[in-house]
């Protein structure tokens, strides 16, 4: 469990790091000339901070625990899979 959130830190604090790089950077450059008035002429720190702690969780789900793991990079997605129900045939 230490481990676990060790990475979930580790990996919160890279991924706010290369995105506060790359939007910082290309933002205005790249962005708001395709998106216009769609964009925000701000910053909200909410939405912000309820996506990267989501996106962190499932990129610490779906990659670095397996990886920790040594388990196939696939498990966590044949797991989700398997514990959504399906719909089921009556059998005959």
């Amino acid at each position: 469990m230490k481990t676990l959130m060790l990475s979930y830190f580790v990996t919160l604090i890279v991924m706010v790091a290369l995105d506060f790089v790359w939007l910082g950077r290309m933002g205005d450059v790249l962005y708001r000339p395709v998106m216009g008035d769609m964009a925000l002429p701000g910053f909200r720190i909410a939405p912000a901070i309820a996506f990267y702690l989501l996106f962190v969780g499932g990129v610490v789900f779906f990659a670095v625990a397996p990886a920790l793991a040594g388990a196939e990079p696939a498990t966590p997605l044949s797991t989700a899979r398997s514990s959504a129900s399906a719909p089921t045939r009556p059998t005959i």
